[in-house]
């Protein structure tokens, strides 16, 4: 299902944290004012979904967001992060923000404008979608 949020508010403050501060996931500063990427995913997304998308961070940053942990253990969040071999960060207010429905949601958060796609699409077809 395709959901263009361009409509959303663009106040990109998250629990009083500014997003454009934050390192990516690849630890690397972002620029005050750089695109934010988020990618919502879920551990009901196959193993290889995860894997063939973060083959991309350091060409795309982003953050791959989930909204909780999985059977609400830090340990089987851990087991999986592991396996999976990315990093994730649990936000479960920004899928309320940002009216994440379904999984993979790529939302791109630039100069005020918000846009998202969702679907299981690569990260470049992702990226075509929402610079359009």
């Amino acid at each position: 299902m395709l959901k263009m949020l361009e409509d959303m508010q663009s106040n990109t403050e998250c629990c009083g944290k500014s997003d454009t501060q934050k390192p990516s996931q690849d630890n690397r500063p972002q620029p005050k004012g750089a695109p934010k990427l988020y990618i919502f995913m879920s551990f009901s997304v196959p193993k290889q979904v995860w894997v063939d998308l973060w083959k991309y961070v350091d060409r795309y940053p982003f953050e791959f967001v989930i909204r909780g942990l999985p059977d609400n253990s830090f340990k089987k969040l851990a087991e999986k992060i592991k396996d999976y071999g990315c990093a994730v960060s649990i936000h479960p207010d920004l899928f309320t923000k940002f009216g994440v429905t379904a999984v993979p949601t790529f939302v791109l958060v630039d100069k005020g404008t918000i846009k998202g796609v969702s679907g299981n699409i690569s990260l470049e077809y992702a990226m075509q979608q929402l610079h359009q």
